[in-house]
């Protein structure tokens, strides 16, 4: 597989965030301790998200077409990843970027929290807004090499059906979630190789 070595803009020091994130297995206890405290107001969504997580790291995995292409990544790059244990988005996603992870000996993840690094998450906004779970892939100079997120292309539809009034709230939720489920982390690894991919030989 060949990796784009185009060096995209970035004002912060992508290396120093790396240093500073987590491994999946760390961000699952981080997420455990806020669950089991019970003091956080979106606790609710930590209890949800923990079991989900877990869930989703123990029943999906790559297809053996995206295994081979994961094992054919030839260059070191870090999925940096900006997220929150509250977020349902995030809690979908993960699982399946540290699966990738544990594909390829050319991969690592490092996860860092949104609101303790507001620089970092500010050069990554979506349409002005600080929407998680946002992935930056890095090199080892530290360059970036692509981003994705803050969820698959499927879910713009359904955010732009919930946003011209067509679904509620908990419609919209729930319409992501079940797709998330049939979808089974197949858009999700796709479009991240896609983007690691090079238009050129």
């Amino acid at each position: 597989m060949i990796i784009m070595h185009q060096k995209l803009k970035s004002k912060v020091n992508l290396q120093e965030y790396i240093q500073k994130g987590v491994d999946f297995d760390t961000y699952l206890q981080q997420t455990e301790k806020v669950a089991e405290a019970g003091t956080d107001e979106l606790v609710e969504y930590y209890v949800i998200n923990l079991a989900r997580m877990r869930r989703i790291y123990k029943t999906v995995n790559p297809e053996e077409q995206q295994k081979q292409e994961l094992l054919g990544i030839n260059q070191k790059i870090t999925f940096l990843v900006i997220s929150e244990g509250w977020c349902g988005d995030a809690a979908q996603i993960i699982p399946v970027v540290a699966k990738m992870v544990d594909a390829s000996e050319n991969l690592e993840l490092s996860i860092v929290y949104r609101d303790e690094n507001p620089e970092l998450m500010d050069e990554y906004l979506t349409n002005g807004s600080r929407s998680i779970p946002i992935i930056i892939g890095v090199d080892e100079n530290g360059n970036e090499i692509m981003k994705y997120g803050p969820r698959p292309k499927w879910g713009e539809p359904i955010l732009q059906a919930y946003k011209d009034g067509e679904f509620s709230k908990e419609e919209f939720l729930l319409t992501l979630q079940k797709t998330y489920t049939r979808d089974r982390g197949v858009s999700i690894i796709n479009e991240i190789l896609e983007h690691l991919r090079t238009n050129h030989e």
